[in-house]
């Protein structure tokens, strides 16, 4: 006799649903406390530039990603725009303020032995030269 488990039972039938339609949630526009373009100002990282293409309040909270990409705006500041916009309408109370960007110290953190060994091993390089000049 066969026993089946729900391991067995989930590879017969998909635990979670890949539909577009599934994972699109349909963000609430909040009260309009301010301009399109003031909010856009207000997050910074030049988001600014782009307030043209959303001409009302309603509009910033309804585009999707790809009309945004078709509207020439780069990944990054896409994913920037989208995530403040999901913020902002999960509380609207919130302080809008520019997150900014990191800044990689000694090459980042993937690189960074790498980087300090070439650093120690140009500054050897140089006193031996200076020595051997001498």
């Amino acid at each position: 006799m066969l026993r089946t488990t729900g391991l067995l039972a989930s590879t017969t039938s998909r635990a979670f649903s890949t539909r577009s339609v599934a994972l699109s949630a349909k963000l609430t526009v909040p009260p309009e406390t301010m301009s399109a373009a003031d909010f856009l100002n207000k997050i910074g990282r030049g988001a600014s530039e782009h307030s043209e293409l959303f001409p009302t309040w309603g509009s910033i909270f309804t585009v999707t990603s790809a009309e945004m990409k078709e509207k020439g705006i780069e990944a990054n500041l896409r994913r920037y725009i989208l995530n403040w916009r999901y913020k902002y309408s999960q509380d609207s109370t919130i302080k809008l303020y520019q997150i900014k960007t990191g800044k990689k110290i000694n090459g980042g953190e993937r690189k960074r032995r790498a980087f300090l060994a070439q650093q120690r091993y140009d500054k050897l390089k140089e006193l031996r030269e200076k020595a051997s000049a001498n």
